[in-house]
């Protein structure tokens, strides 16, 4: 099976029709004519590949072909969609074929095909998940995959394609080994098939999971193509969208890379064929602005390609004499996480050099005086972030000598630390030194975990004073917590990331999920902050609270002004209130209050309030997040902005 069919692109390759249409284009009849002439075909070529597969004619239902375990499952799913669609009923007639790609296919007669690849794909996804409601699991994937292929034989998209092809003037001799939808129709199936999975009661999480599914296949497949040394034009926008955009449309997390990623994929694909040069060039000096990018070596790589097909066009072939294949890859995932150019081409000191140069003197001061281990190690951090290679080289030596006497898990990590900035150790290197910090820390941290359970108070006074010194410090993270908090970004950097969501995960749960590192750790893999616990939630405004209903809202708050569709989720604007309500799935996810005439939280705080109040309706308990900003948590979450000491913005969230 070719690589694109594992994504819903086409009703699969089979050679489903060999058509010759001999309609006269003033048929008055013509879509009648068509669908029918479909139905027909689409029942014989149904019936021809079951009896190929199976080598038997009868029932459209795979009884030899399922696992025990899935039959009831599809059949329960297929019922619950349909009953639920808002459409006609059908029967439910399927077959599981013995291919192992990730694939399914509606027929315009209401027929359909699901591989047993996709099944076992599923599983291993379940399992890795660690999902512990397996067949709960199973049922909501399959759904997931059923309702986009439902959405395609609901909106009729087969017969649509027939009739573009009959309205450009292919009237004869129109053969079609395979049906393609446009990128529309797949965005459409998209839509409509969350919708049959709400209607029904599904979780949409899982159809969302299956589009990611649908990526990580995509991207193993340009990995493979790109180690194989085989070519791969990303043909495919052509015909079916991006996996990023049907992630980014259908409220993914993470949209920020989806759309990103998007754009990447599109601009590399063009690229490669050449075309819209000019137009590349303009979004990739755009996107080259971002500080996130304009480091990243694929990025710029393809820029220079860019730049080198552009000139390119300006030279005759004749002058050209020869022709040159210039090398330029498929757009892969792993690229957005690859570290910026080597150190050797590294250009400037990052943040405020006045500031970087302020403190190279002092530390210059004191060692002419003083050689202090510690101090040593703390200045050849300093040092690995210069823009002269000379003083990369003087780091590594500070960092070594100071960690071979010292030998602390801070030594041992500064020099991780200053290997990797500096890059005199390959990542490769850098990755198995901290492999071998986090073994040497790891079993106390965990008989650190363990003893909540047989000293918990002794465990709790400890964690007050870290989140003291948090309080203070949003950056601080405990020192034995630190190497496997740089260990999980340097599986993430060289693009291991499963590798880098397991060791975040773990870190998140047991050590730190408060620091401004654990959120830039979660922002980075991808992996959610666990929720802050916070008891029972005393906090409303105008009696609404965080996990009421729209009903709710609109009864306790009446219609909104307006309604805004984000990516946060829906949102509604009270002009008159000066509030605004964040919903998810239905439910009230944040309550942003932003002027004095905005309602007040448990009829007393509102904005313009004193600090004092404001700790008397939350309570004291809090975490400070910037220089301004509070978090509560004691009677529910809020956050609070202050400008001294007076509330200006109050935020009511889950």
């Amino acid at each position: 099976m070719k690589l694109f069919y594992i994504y819903f692109v086409y009703i699969p390759i089979f050679s489903l029709f060999s058509l010759i249409w001999s309609y006269s284009s003033d048929d008055l009849n013509k879509e009648t004519l068509l669908s029918d002439h479909i139905y027909r075909l689409s029942e014989s070529e149904y019936t021809k590949k079951w009896k190929t597969e199976n080598g038997k004619e009868g029932t459209c239902i795979a009884d030899g072909q399922l696992y025990d375990n899935w039959k009831s499952i599809i059949e329960k799913a297929f019922r619950k969609l349909i009953d639920n669609s808002g459409k006609h009923q059908i029967p439910i007639c399927y077959v599981v074929l013995e291919e192992n790609s990730f694939n399914a296919a509606a027929f315009p007669n209401g027929k359909f095909l699901i591989n047993v690849g996709t099944l076992k794909i599923l599983d291993a996804r379940i399992k890795s998940e660690k999902l512990k409601d397996i067949d709960k699991a199973r049922e909501s994937y399959i759904a997931a995959i059923l309702s986009h292929e439902l959405a395609h034989y609901y909106n009729r998209h087969t017969i649509k394609f027939m009739k573009r092809l009959l309205d450009s003037g292919n009237k004869k001799n129109i053969e079609l080994q395979k049906i393609q939808f446009s990128q529309e129709d797949e965005l459409d199936a998209d839509s409509s098939g969350m919708l049959y999975m709400e209607r029904a009661g599904y979780d949409n999480w899982y159809f969302k999971d299956m589009l990611k599914i649908i990526n990580q296949n995509y991207q193993n497949s340009l990995e493979k193509a790109r180690n194989d040394k085989k070519e791969h034009v990303s043909i495919y926008f052509s015909t079916h969208p991006s996996p990023h955009l049907r992630l980014s449309n259908a409220g993914a997390e993470n949209a920020e890379f989806h759309r990103t990623a998007f754009l990447l994929e599109k601009l590399f694909a063009d690229i490669q064929l050449g075309r819209n040069l000019d137009s590349i060039k303009s979004s990739l000096d755009k996107l080259l602005i971002d500080p996130k990018y304009r480091d990243n070596p694929e990025i710029l790589r393809a820029y220079a390609v860019c730049l080198h097909k552009i000139w390119l066009e300006s030279v005759s072939l004749e002058d050209q004499s020869l022709r040159g294949v210039l090398d330029m890859p498929s757009f892969r995932d792993s690229m957005l996480f690859k570290k910026a150019v080597s150190g050797k081409g590294r250009k400037e000191i990052p943040g405020d050099k006045a500031k970087y140069w302020k403190a190279r003197r002092a530390y210059l001061k004191l060692l002419k005086n003083i050689i202090d281990l510690e101090f040593c190690s703390n200045y050849a951090l300093l040092l690995a972030y210069s823009d002269k290679p000379h003083d990369w080289k003087e780091a590594v030596i500070f960092a070594e000598k100071s960690n071979e006497i010292l030998n602390t898990t801070i030594s041992m990590n500064n020099l991780g630390v200053v290997y990797y900035i500096t890059e005199m150790k390959k990542v490769e290197e850098v990755i198995p030194f901290f492999e071998g910090i986090v073994k040497r820390v790891e079993p106390a941290l965990k008989a650190k975990v363990f003893s909540k359970q047989i000293e918990p108070e002794k465990v709790k006074a400890w964690e007050q004073i870290f989140k003291n010194r948090q309080a203070y410090d949003s950056n601080y993270v405990f020192e034995d917590f630190t190497p496997i908090l740089n260990l999980a970004l340097l599986y993430h950097y060289s693009g291991k990331t499963d590798l880098a969501k397991e060791i975040a995960k773990t870190y998140l749960k047991d050590y730190d999920s408060e620091s401004d590192w654990s959120k830039f750790l979660s922002k980075t893999t991808n992996v959610k902050l666990p929720e802050i616990s916070t008891g029972v939630n005393q906090l409303s405004v105008s009696g609404l609270k965080i996990g009421n209903s729209l009903v709710d809202a609109v009864r306790l708050l009446g219609k909104p002004d307006d309604k805004i569709v984000g990516y946060e989720g829906d949102i509604w604007v009270y002009q008159d209130k000066k509030t605004k309500i964040i919903f998810q799935e239905g439910k009230v996810r944040e309550i942003r209050l932003e002027d004095s005439s905005s309602p007040p939280v448990n009829q007393e705080l509102r904005v313009g309030a004193e600090k004092s109040l404001a700790e008397k309706v939350l309570g004291k308990n809090s975490q400070k997040k910037g220089q301004n900003k509070f978090i509560y948590f004691q009677k529910g979450k809020a956050s609070i902005s202050y400008s001294n000491n007076i509330v200006n913005k109050i935020i009511l969230f889950e």
